[in-house]
């Protein structure tokens, strides 16, 4: 399995530790070749068998951002290559299907539970209710057409949301930070490498 892992911090020296961390995290889960790129050098996503959008810190309600996003964007608009984003990642994805990202306001941070809304089988194994490690300002203002909402909370309305061909998953929470008091976010990247397999 070959997995592209795209780099979307704007400061990647300031930023690295939260990539580092994703990359380990991913590997553990997949077992798979990881090639992580920044996304200023990614080209045709084609080819791979899956391609993971990191965080960012930049805002993608701010049109200088999705601007510098805008080659990637179309790349995962016209790939039938199957795409999972987080925080950052997941706000792309709901650019690239012409929805737009708003702020919330103010500050989600820490472990805070989500609502499940869909039997999804990301979500095999785990509670209605999970708890998982928030960041973000910023949010998916509506669902793009043809996506389903998974998953919701008191503060963001599209926690997780999935377009089934070609296959989108977005987080806005981070499951990739989890740890052995908080382990649902390890479950749902080993259940979405699990179904990448199928």
């Amino acid at each position: 399995m070959r997995i592209l892992v795209v780099n979307l911090y704007l400061d990647r020296e300031r930023h690295g530790s939260s990539f580092s961390r994703l990359l380990s995290e991913l590997e553990k889960a997949s077992g798979a070749m990881l090639e992580p790129i920044y996304y200023t050098e990614v080209g045709d996503i084609g080819g791979y068998d899956c391609v993971v959008l990191s965080g960012t810190e930049g805002y993608l309600s701010e049109e200088e951002t999705t601007r510098r996003f805008s080659k990637l964007a179309s790349a995962i608009r016209e790939s039938e290559t199957p795409v999972l984003g987080v925080c950052g990642g997941h706000q792309l994805i709901g650019v690239a299907y012409s929805s737009r990202v708003v702020s919330l306001g103010k500050l989600v941070k820490g472990y805070r539970e989500v609502r499940v809304l869909v039997d999804d089988e990301v979500f095999d194994g785990l509670p209605e209710t999970i708890v998982v490690c928030e960041s973000h300002r910023e949010c998916v203002e509506r669902l793009p057409e043809g996506f389903t909402k998974l998953a919701s909370s008191s503060d963001t309305e599209i926690e997780a949301m999935k377009l089934k061909h070609p296959l989108r998953y977005g987080f806005q929470f981070h499951p990739e930070r989890s740890d052995e008091k908080h382990p649902h976010g390890r479950v749902i990247l080993e259940n979405f490498f699990r179904i990448l397999r199928r």
